[in-house]
């Protein structure tokens, strides 16, 4: 199949000419990709099955982490209640092997342990990344200090810079929060409110280290003024929380500033959709139909949507 023809088959407005272009058979195939979910009866080889998992865990991912593992469902029961969740999904109580795809931190945290540096998303303690790593057989990496070694608190979305001999490190760190437990997100107090949702807590800030010594010791200090409440629901029509990795910090010889996102002047709301929940809601503008259902919020830019980047400079 030609360019053309796959783009029109993909796309049916003509799309892009490719003229000029050269044929390269893997750019074809991708355009001419299709998704059947029809499946016969034949079960894969174990073989192929073991390298396809391989094949999946070799793809992109942020700062090569991997943070994913990969479940297969056997038993025939528990893939038919799975399958019986998603009625629209048939296959997923039919096809031969099924395959459930999880967000897994916990693979991070075990590579650290048999020694390979890196950073440590789980929740305990931010590691600069080595710039090169010794393979060769029977050589085990060195074993970077902590950073910002703590017994309470998540730790997440880190940077680090060196120049001119110094190393600098910001990240996110809940170690203030009140309603901090190893078992919810940052933001999260355990106890619930009358429907079911969790209380939202104010307690995630923004740390700082610095190194003159390649690593070896770190100074900390806490670069954010305010606490802030990470699970505004700001996206997916106000009903889903982000808060964005835009952590970042830049160097020159002893003078760093780092940058962090930050929700301090986002305003609060209710959402009128729904009762409970609320700490999380944001400020937004809703008229009720005669049928009981809500329009879309009119009033996007008073303030419910203020998530921001600060900044802050530093020194060692």
């Amino acid at each position: 199949m030609s360019y053309v023809d796959a783009i029109a088959q993909r796309f049916g407005d003509g799309g892009p000419s490719a003229e000029g272009v050269a044929d390269n058979e893997f750019i074809r195939r991708v355009l001419a990709r299709k998704t059947a979910r029809r499946y016969s009866a034949t079960m894969p080889a174990e073989s192929l099955l073991d390298l396809l998992v391989a094949a999946a865990l070799s793809a992109s991912a942020k700062s090569d982490f991997q943070q994913a593992s990969i479940l297969r469902v056997a038993d025939p029961a528990k893939r038919s209640a799975i399958g019986a969740l998603f009625p629209a999904m048939p296959w997923i109580g039919t096809s031969p092997v099924f395959f459930v795809f999880l967000g897994d931190a916990r693979r991070h945290a075990l590579v650290q342990r048999i020694g390979a540096p890196g950073v440590d998303h789980q929740h305990h303690d931010v590691r600069p990344r080595a710039a090169q790593i010794d393979l060769r057989p029977g050589v085990r990496p060195v074993q970077r200090p902590r950073i910002a070694p703590q017994a309470r608190g998540h730790q997440l979305f880190p940077d680090i810079n060196a120049d001119g001999g110094k190393l600098f490190a910001v990240w996110h760190d809940s170690r203030n929060d009140p309603g901090y437990s190893v078992q919810n997100p940052p933001g999260n107090a355990t106890a619930k409110d009358a429907n079911g949702f969790h209380l939202p807590t104010v307690g995630l800030d923004t740390f700082a280290a610095s190194s003159s010594d390649g690593g070896g010791t770190w100074t900390q200090t806490r670069l954010s003024t305010r606490s802030q409440m990470p699970n505004y629901e700001m996206f997916g029509d106000r009903r889903v929380p982000f808060h964005g990795d835009y952590n970042y910090v830049s160097s020159v010889d002893a003078f760093a500033f780092g940058a962090w996102t930050d929700t301090r002047e986002v305003r609060p709301g209710d959402d009128p959709r729904y009762e409970g929940g609320e700490g999380f809601d944001v400020f937004q503008c809703r008229t009720a139909g005669a049928d009981g259902s809500f329009g879309p919020d009119t009033c996007p830019n008073a303030g419910g949507l203020d998530q921001d980047i600060y900044g802050a400079g530093m020194t060692p």
